[in-house]
């Protein structure tokens, strides 16, 4: 099944015929990239929150944080990987 797509641009109608894999890539990388939003605005607030008073139990909670990655799902990552891997490149397999 394909969509159609118009885009409009100076009194210019293009058309673009987009197949499933086309729109699957596109909403994965939109995910992808509210993901990583979201993990480096986590990561902008334990920076700005840290000071020389920053007790141990709170740096001990921020370096856990940060290093669990809460907003990135490894599942959607490795998806993102596949969409981009190329035909006889055997790196995705090896990770």
């Amino acid at each position: 099944m394909l969509f159609e797509c118009v885009w409009f641009q100076e009194n210019e109608i293009v058309h673009f015929l987009q197949e499933p894999e086309v729109i699957e890539y596109a909403t994965v990388i939109a995910v992808v990239y509210s993901m990583v939003k979201q993990n480096y605005v986590m990561q902008e607030k334990i920076v700005r929150s840290l000071s020389l008073k920053t007790s141990f139990d709170e740096l001990d909670s921020y370096t856990m944080m940060w290093s669990l990655r809460p907003f990135v799902e490894d599942k959607i990552m490795n998806r993102a990987w596949k969409c981009i891997y190329y035909p006889g490149d055997n790196s995705i397999d090896e990770a």
